[in-house]
């Protein structure tokens, strides 16, 4: 077989093999889609939305929709027909249920086909729900409040209103005897209320609820979350003081703060240590109120790793004495035995 022969048999083969590649991207499915997104304006929540896509199969060969994939469970889909023949039309429904949604929405769904060019495409829903009921401010939160400032904190007030026709507001209950309700007001579709933190909560975080109870709606009620972090009235920030690393001669020195959030002053009367490596001096910033400590460490006193604590006495019988940690660390060859 000469040259040229061997030439012509390849030429054929490349030619053969370039119709065929032809023929099948020519005999291929091409989505067409009228539109991805639909606003559905603005609903009252608990209605189920619904939009039906077009999708147009403007290709030779059957468009197979091989997964459709929500955005979340509220969300539901489904095709009229999983393939769509060629210069068919077929709709994806897409379903939003808007139970327990409120403000500005929007949901999706991926849709994965066996389109060459377009194997995925999203679909969306958007509009705005008009919750139930709307409550303002949506909790009662007081992330910092000392003790003493319990007793003069004024009272929150908690607007309450019932947005739906049939939807009517019902009792309102709370079960914890630190959270008081101190003022009602209004009807079954509007309401305010007066809440106060009883003096005696506890040192520490507060987490408790008001229920509202309703009728006509989609759910028997609502919860308003109550969040307060109830302070001693003299607080030391830092609450611990790490010298790190002890070496060398220098003083190594440290500051705390320390500050008084409740109403009536509160002096320092003595400060004492464990440890006779470290010292301090106190300087007053607002009398009775603010305060910032100064610490020193004589590395030369220490021999050992350094546990100490600064107790901090006061003038209040109520609060007492104030201990403050304080830490350090030795090098390896310095450790003792």
């Amino acid at each position: 077989m000469n040259n040229s022969m061997i030439l012509r048999i390849l030429l054929s083969i490349v030619f053969f093999n370039s119709l065929v590649f032809a023929q099948e991207v020519e005999n291929r499915s091409r989505v067409s889609i009228s539109e991805t997104n639909h606003d559905f304006g603005s609903v009252s929540e608990g209605t189920v939305v619904s939009h039906d896509f077009k999708i147009t199969n403007t290709g030779t060969a059957d468009l197979v929709l091989q997964d459709i994939v929500t955005s979340c469970g509220c969300t539901v889909s489904t095709p009229s027909s999983t393939k769509i023949a060629p210069q068919q039309t077929e709709s994806i429904s897409v379903k939003f249920d808007t139970s327990g949604f409120s403000g500005n929405k929007v949901k999706s769904v991926q849709v994965f086909t066996n389109d060459l060019d377009h194997n995925t495409f999203e679909l969306k829903l958007r509009g705005s729900v008009i919750p139930e009921v709307t409550v303002a401010p949506s909790k009662f939160f007081v992330n910092n409040v000392s003790k003493s400032q319990l007793e003069t904190m004024p009272a929150k007030v908690i607007s309450i209103k019932a947005n739906g026709k049939k939807v009517k507001i019902g009792a309102i209950a709370n079960y914890s005897k630190h959270v008081v309700i101190d003022k009602e007001v209004g009807d079954t579709k509007s309401r305010e209320i007066h809440v106060k933190i009883s003096k005696d909560a506890p040192i520490g975080e507060l987490r408790e609820r008001i229920i509202v109870r309703l009728t006509g709606a989609n759910k028997s009620s609502i919860n308003i979350p109550v969040f307060v972090n109830v302070k001693k009235d003299l607080q030391i920030n830092p609450s611990s003081v790490s010298f790190g690393l002890i070496k060398g001669k220098d003083v190594i020195k440290k500051s705390v703060k320390i500050d008084n959030l409740g109403n009536k002053p509160i002096n320092i009367k003595n400060i004492k240590f464990s440890d006779p490596a470290i010292s301090s001096s106190l300087k007053t910033i607002v009398k009775g109120k603010n305060y910032v400590l100064n610490l020193s460490l004589d590395p030369s006193k220490v021999t050992k790793e350094l546990k100490a604590s600064v107790t901090i006495e006061t003038d209040d019988s109520n609060i007492g004495n104030l201990v403050l940690n304080v830490y350090g660390v030795l090098p390896p060859t310095q450790k003792s035995n």
